[in-house]
């Protein structure tokens, strides 16, 4: 759990750092995290 979440927390900072603090990107982005995980959590 602790790596993945630290996987997460590195991709989404890359994710961010490569967009630009750009607000609806980051709101995407976190969206797309979220999505990502419950899809694992599911499965």
């Amino acid at each position: 759990m602790i790596t993945s979440l630290d996987a997460i927390s590195e991709a989404g900072r890359t994710i961010r750092y490569a967009m630009g603090s750009n607000a609806r990107t980051a709101r995407l982005t976190v969206l797309m995290l979220i999505a990502v995980i419950s899809w694992h959590l599911l499965l």
